[in-house]
């Protein structure tokens, strides 16, 4: 038993950095997807607004709207 807790004390702050590394990349990883996804939303409708520019261009309104939905 006196084993266990000694391998167990040196691995813990491995491990537990571990899955703090684990952690804020899953959060940057998810942040990343959901922002990607606002914007394809945001383009995906900015020819029905009648914008009038091409599809690749945002005008100020949908600039906006993409700004305000990828702060969650």
């Amino acid at each position: 038993m006196d084993n266990f807790l000694m391998y167990f004390e040196v691995l813990a702050p491995s491990i537990g950095v571990g899955l703090v590394f684990w952690m804020a990349m899953r959060a940057i990883f998810r942040a990343d997807r959901s922002e990607r996804d606002a914007e394809a939303q945001v383009r995906q409708e900015a020819p029905q607004r009648g914008s009038g520019q091409a599809p690749g261009a945002l005008d100020e309104p949908v600039l906006e709207e993409l700004r305000r939905t990828s702060r969650h």
